[in-house]
């Protein structure tokens, strides 16, 4: 029986699909239950991509600029690294070479 996908939190429906998942590839299954399990998985997928949609738009929210006016920029997690300042050197350092 499918389990109601309103009520999964991110993590929740994520594990509940790599068990359908799991379930559905070992052939054990018959064509009846298999289209059920389809069936919930793609409700289980709205469930996360509503989520992340919900996350972007926090993230977005979140971001000001320095006079404290919000300034909305989209995530790009691909395009945005952080640069970390190279590590100073120390005396200490210096007298390993």
């Amino acid at each position: 029986m499918p389990e109601p996908t309103k009520e999964h939190t991110f993590e929740s429906a994520m594990h509940r699909l790599k068990t359908l998942v799991r379930e559905m590839e070992s052939d054990q299954m018959p064509l009846e239950d298999l289209l059920t399990a389809y069936e919930e998985g793609t409700g289980l997928v709205k469930v996360c991509q509503g989520q992340l949609a919900k996350a972007q738009q926090r993230l977005e929210i979140i971001q000001r600029n320095a006079a404290k006016q919000l300034e909305t920029k989209p995530f790009d997690p691909a395009g945005q690294k952080t640069e970390l300042p190279a590590p100073r050197a120390s005396a200490k350092d210096a007298n390993l070479f």
